[in-house]
């Protein structure tokens, strides 16, 4: 009995305690102004498409133009994955700019309240 008495003595004055402590104010949502980036210009690039039956002179027109020339070339998996690697980034930029764009409204709603 008297252990029961000395933890609701404990209890009460655990929560005394607890009841004591000041509050602090929540502080405000500080205002975010991100401005989006300009959207991309890229410069165009020019596709040479190399064959067996034009490979001379594609090789023939490079070596009449100023500067280094070379040629890089993809066989037909080398440019599916490439395709692929373009599809995966525009994807993930996307997705990038939904969490950007959830984060602005978020912030922009605290900042109304």
């Amino acid at each position: 009995m008297k252990t029961i008495k000395l933890a609701l003595v404990l209890l009460l004055i655990s929560l005394v305690g607890c009841a004591q402590q000041p509050t602090k104010p929540i502080p405000e949502t500080p205002r975010i102004d991100i401005a989006l980036p300009e959207p991309l210009k890229l410069d165009s690039i020019k596709w040479v498409v190399i064959t067996k039956d034009n490979y001379l002179d594609i090789l023939n027109s490079s070596e009449n133009k100023k500067g280094f020339v070379f040629l890089v070339a993809l066989d037909e998996e080398g440019y599916k994955k490439l395709s692929l690697n373009h599809t995966k980034v525009l994807r993930y930029i996307r997705e990038q700019n939904s969490v950007i764009a959830a984060y602005k409204k978020y912030y922009e709603s605290k900042t109304k309240k």
